[in-house]
């Protein structure tokens, strides 16, 4: 048990120590370089959404540092034990948290390479830190997936008064690494300059990793209330946010018109695999907003789907009409009319913002019984004739809301290529 008559830190770590050149110090640089271009993780970092791509922190990514400096894990645990820090303080008697800021100390006062290097290799090892804690914060977070949707809009009306919402710290990449630059300053604004420096005392250096893990977990935690206040508020959130803009704000549909035969043809290649059809953010947006339909409807209803039009293009039969010739039967020509239809639609009316305003209009399109247009009828009564089929649920009601589902389940799938 650790003792507040223990050595300090700086004593128990001075026998883990290693030879410092150009060559460590790449190493450690491209060590971070690796992980940031890894999986998903670019996709993870550089935007302002949280959750909705994959990141972690694994075992192989912290013993990357000891096997780089060479030094014992092991026995560098041993040392942390021999310390006066409690061994249930997770964050401070962690061995890769304080390895890192024991890097970060003898690279600082070392003379051996360029300061400019030097901090290129602190600023590596803090951002490498600061990862571990993001994902791990995110993990916790978000357990299950968050909806793209409802993240965008969740981003998207935060106020100024978040550092995601400025040019300079607009990903999380950029975030972290604003704060790992401010690490290796040696002025009043890095408020663990002396720390770093002198590595005494031990409350100031486990200072350190308390003070970034909090300031991380604080600005993700926040945003996570208000994304999950957000779907608690679905009903409403059709009107204002659910779907969100693109970056750029205004979008017209015009723009989207010369790209009709490309989405069409990557939604009917996804059909055609129901994994990559089937999305649980969407189905949870569908039941969002269809108080009536439970998600294994929803679910139920795609995977017969996708089986039909896998049949039928087995057959050959992706386009066809059914015996009157008044409706849509192949899964190729309902998609491409729906499509095309429901983007004219909003060109039509001079539809101008972006995916929220053409959700709302597909909506309205597809719910109206005052609708006259002939393709518009078609559509919709060849989805009722799939729905029917289906027999997933006897009640009238029910099967009125998967049916308009199941038509906006296709618009949102349209989002995904814009």
């Amino acid at each position: 048990m650790a003792s507040t008559s223990a050595p300090p830190l700086k004593q128990l770590f001075s026998k883990f120590t290693f030879k410092i050149d150009s060559k460590l110090a790449n190493e450690i640089i491209r060590w971070r370089l690796l992980y940031e271009t890894r999986d998903t993780h670019p996709e993870a970092l550089n935007t302002p959404l949280l959750g909705v791509n994959n990141i972690g922190f694994f075992p192989k990514d912290s013993n990357a540092l000891f096997d780089i400096t060479g030094i014992n894990r092991d026995e560098f645990k041993k040392a942390i034990k021999q310390s006066s820090i409690p061994s249930n303080f997770n964050v401070a008697s962690d061995e890769f948290n304080l390895l890192c800021t024991w890097v970060s100390h003898l690279f600082f006062n070392s003379k051996e390479i360029s300061r400019d290097l030097k901090d290129k290799v602190i600023k590596s090892v803090y951002m490498m830190l600061m990862y571990k804690f993001f994902s791990g914060v995110v993990r916790h977070l978000f357990p299950y997936k968050p909806s793209r949707a409802i993240m965008e809009a969740t981003i998207d009306n935060l106020s100024d008064k978040f550092d995601i919402k400025h040019k300079e710290t607009s990903t999380w990449k950029l975030n972290i690494e604003k704060r790992a630059d401010l690490m290796t300053e040696t002025g009043s604004a890095n408020i663990h300059f002396r720390t770093i420096q002198n590595y005494s005392p031990d409350s100031k250096v486990t200072y350190i990793l308390t003070d970034l893990q909090t300031r991380i977990r604080t600005k993700i935690r926040l945003i996570a209330e208000i994304f999950y206040a957000a779907v608690e508020n679905g009903n409403a959130v059709i009107e204002t946010t659910l779907v969100g803009e693109d970056k750029e704000g205004e979008k017209t549909i015009k723009e989207l018109q010369n790209s009709y035969d490309t989405m069409i043809e990557s939604i009917c290649n996804r059909v055609l695999n129901a994994q990559s059809f089937i999305k649980a953010d969407y189905i949870k947006i569908i039941c969002t907003l269809f108080a009536n339909v439970r998600p294994e409807m929803v679910r139920n209803v795609l995977m017969q789907f996708s089986a039909m039009a896998t049949l039928q293009y087995q057959k050959g039969k992706s386009d066809t009409m059914d015996k009157s010739g008044k409706l849509y039967e192949g899964y190729h020509i309902l998609i491409s009319n729906l499509i095309q239809r429901t983007y004219r639609a909003c060109i039509v009316d001079k539809v101008k913002l972006g995916r929220a305003n053409i959700l709302k209009k597909a909506m309205n399109m597809y719910r109206s019984s005052r609708i006259n247009d002939p393709t518009v009828l078609t559509i919709k009564d060849s989805v009722s004739k799939f729905i029917d089929n289906t027999k997933v649920s006897s009640r009238d009601a029910t099967n009125a809301s998967l049916k308009i589902g199941f038509i906006i389940y296709i618009i949102l799938m349209s989002f995904d290529l814009d």
